[in-house]
């Protein structure tokens, strides 16, 4: 059976752009994963809700808001309706590439991940920590990110 990968891309006036990340994130199915994509439009005032809207083809679900609230408070949302048993964030502006999820699922595919964060920085390859510290911080922060979505 499958693993569901759910993708949340929160755009806010992304009309040069938004078309392309959905095209690309498409083009990068995964053995093993199905995709759920879910587009956050964050308030955009130029094309880009337009321009979702007639590619209704290259996502799942479409979560839009009348004003900007930010970027936190869009992933929030999406979070809110993913269902996969994994989730990446993916901007709308193309600063990062879906053919790196490929990186990811070798992770999920090869280690009971918990969580995996990618960096702006140039790493091909990862690194595990053990680190008890690490453990305390990733509990604190997860704390910390259910009580923001609880008052959401």
């Amino acid at each position: 059976m499958n693993k569901k990968l759910s993708i949340i891309v929160p755009a806010y006036n992304e009309e040069n752009t938004i078309l392309s990340i959905l095209k690309r994130i498409n083009e990068c199915r995964i053995d093993d994963f199905d995709f759920e994509i879910i587009v956050v439009n964050d308030g955009s005032t130029d094309n880009t809700l337009k321009i979702i809207k007639e590619n209704t083809n290259l996502f799942n679900h479409l979560v839009t808001f009348d004003q900007n609230k930010g970027k936190g408070f869009a992933v929030r949302k999406g979070l809110k309706i993913a269902t996969g048993d994994y989730i990446i964030f993916q901007d709308a502006d193309l600063e990062y590439d879906p053919k790196d999820f490929i990186k990811f699922t070798n992770l999920i595919n090869q280690f009971p991940v918990d969580i995996i964060i990618g960096s702006r920085f140039n790493y091909s390859e990862y690194t595990r920590s053990h680190n008890i510290a690490n453990k305390i911080g990733n509990n604190i922060l997860t704390f910390i990110f259910n009580l923001l979505s609880a008052s959401s």
